[in-house]
């Protein structure tokens, strides 16, 4: 399959669903006459091929179901129950004694008794830690005891009750009972920074692959250019030499540089289809050694000599800073679990119920609901560790060490980013400066070259000074497009650094935590972020085929 021709169909059918760009500059990512790819083309198909970069997704997915999941902690609960009990004994004496206490012998001598039970009720957690709970039980008693005509008896009981048990030390308070649900929510934030990460790492690493394709194709070019321009050269030495106007040693010579130079575009080739194959594992695609491919380069920016000063918000921006100080919330919700766990249990029970009893169901209730018959208790429950509850205590000690790890941490990304950052400040200006002079150099040589030519015309200079030149232009030209190269892939690292590589080529991420940027976190809510990447995986049988569309699959 030919890649240009494949990257073309996968940039208007594929893009729209995860890539979206501003002010029509969709429309000149990829060129339809032209069939190339352009850095910002590039990185939106990485964005939306890059196996790397769905296994980053798939993972904030389950950070985020994990975390929905523990939105369940107030749900209310229903409860029914059902239940038939049978009875068959032998009746005591006692038992069987009359009104006026003297043994009754047409009293049964066996009770036979059968009793229907249903239970509803609800409960449900409190923010405090309490736990309420609310039921109706209805009961139905058989029995051959007190049946009056040799029929069976019919006995109805109704209960009515309402139940709390609130805990007043240990796991009291909205804190240690959220602790799990809080914990999950810092996890999707970090795992959603953490896919924001993998695609920003993606794709300065794919723009290092790129502008590498970049450098070969270039050379290849100029490779084929020294090639035909050399035998060129042979033919008019060749003639020269006829005439008597050169050496014929010079033809000798230029042999011997054209088989040099075959050997280099040969090498160069090789290197070329390297580069595209890299190019094509990156995006996922079959790649054809034998299809013919170009890489359009769109300078987006100019060499510059004062790379910007530093970003008062660019650690902030850091995704290993934001989750270093996730990871140092998250250590500290789990040391006030702990804390909160070393505390002896002491729970308060509460209870009121009322009792209704009748010969039906209907006068029962009744009954129990005007709360003629109450039932109520109010109780203390403690637990006390009788040897110092090693086990919370050492929980304590850990998640107290793990504290200490998330602050040393913090100081550690802290310190290698500001050293990063000014590593890659300087690299910016030095290959700023490289671009710069290899550029210079080139119109020198191109200069001197045209003053070569213009003498050989006037008949006072030698071809194989011309020859001599042109071959010192074609190096420059390799050097200033290694420079550039160099250039650019050091503008990719700087802004990777800083944080600008997502939003200089408009890929923005959806559904990412609000914490991203203020501290306080509410990953449930709405993205911080106008949204062009979806968290959630795209369908692909519902794809828009235009390229400017935004897709916002998160609010569905």
């Amino acid at each position: 399959m030919n890649l240009s021709k494949c990257i073309f169909l996968r940039a208007v059918l594929g893009c729209a669903t995860l890539v979206v760009t501003q002010n029509g500059y969709a429309r000149e990512l990829v060129h339809d006459d032209s069939l190339r790819l352009t850095p910002a083309a590039f990185i939106q198909l990485l964005v939306e091929r890059n196996l790397e970069i769905r296994y980053a997704r798939e993972s904030a997915e389950v950070s985020r179901y994990i975390s929905l999941s523990e939105d369940a902690l107030y749900e209310t609960k229903g409860l029914i129950g059902l239940r038939n009990d049978g009875i068959s004994r032998q009746r005591t004496v006692e038992e069987r004694k009359g009104i006026f206490g003297n043994f009754d012998p047409a009293s049964p001598s066996v009770l036979n008794q059968k009793d229907r039970s249903a239970e509803v009720g609800l409960s449900q957690k409190l923010p405090s830690g309490a736990e309420l709970a609310v039921s109706y039980r209805i009961t139905r008693k058989n029995d051959n005891v007190t049946a009056i005509d040799h029929s069976t008896s019919k006995e109805f009981n109704t209960v009515l009750s309402l139940s709390v048990k609130q805990p007043l030390l240990r796991n009291a308070g909205r804190s240690v009972t959220e602790t799990d649900r809080r914990v999950a929510e810092i996890e999707h934030q970090i795992q959603a920074i953490q896919f924001e990460q993998q695609i920003a790492k993606s794709a300065v690493d794919g723009l290092a692959q790129y502008w590498n394709a970049y450098r070969e194709q270039a050379h290849m070019h100029l490779l084929h250019e020294a090639v035909a321009k050399t035998e060129e050269s042979i033919a008019d030495a060749r003639a020269r030499a006829v005439a008597g106007r050169s050496p014929a040693a010079l033809e000798r010579d230029l042999q011997g540089v054209l088989l040099n130079r075959r050997a280099e575009l040969m090498r160069g080739e090789n290197s070329w289809r390297e580069a595209q194959s890299q190019l094509a594992t990156a995006l996922h695609l079959d790649w054809d050694a034998r299809a013919n491919r170009e890489i359009l380069d769109i300078p987006t920016h100019s060499p510059n000599e004062n790379p910007p000063t530093d970003n008062q918000d660019a650690l902030g921006e850091w995704p290993l800073y934001r989750i270093a100080l996730l990871k140092q919330q998250q250590a500290q919700v789990r040391l006030d679990y702990a804390a909160n766990q070393m505390k002896p249990a002491l729970d308060l029970v509460a209870g009121y119920s009322g009792t209704g009893y009748g010969s039906s169901a209907i006068d029962a209730r009744n009954t129990a609901a005007k709360i003629r018959f109450p039932t109520w208790y109010v109780g203390i429950n403690m637990e006390l560790p009788l040897n110092g509850n090693q086990r919370a205590t050492q929980q304590f000690l850990a998640q107290g060490s793990r504290l200490t790890q998330a602050d040393l941490e913090i100081e550690a990304v802290k310190r290698s980013f500001e050293n990063d950052l000014n590593v890659k400040r300087e690299s910016l200006r030095s290959s700023t400066i490289s671009l710069r002079l290899a550029q210079e150099e080139v119109a020198l040589r191109e200069s001197i070259l045209k003053n070569e030519q213009a003498r050989l015309r006037l008949g006072s200079g030698q071809l194989s000074e011309v020859i001599r030149q042109y071959f010192e232009l074609v190096d420059s030209r390799r050097r200033a497009i290694e420079n550039r190269s160099r250039y650019e892939v050091a503008v990719a690292n700087f802004q990777f650094v800083t944080g600008f590589l997502l939003s200089t080529y408009n890929v923005q991420i959806q559904g990412m935590s609000a914490f991203s940027r203020t501290g306080h976190s509410s990953p449930q809510a709405s993205p911080t972020l106008s949204t062009s990447i979806p968290l959630e995986k795209p369908h692909a049988e519902s794809l828009p085929t235009d390229t400017a569309a935004v897709v916002d699959r998160a609010s569905k």
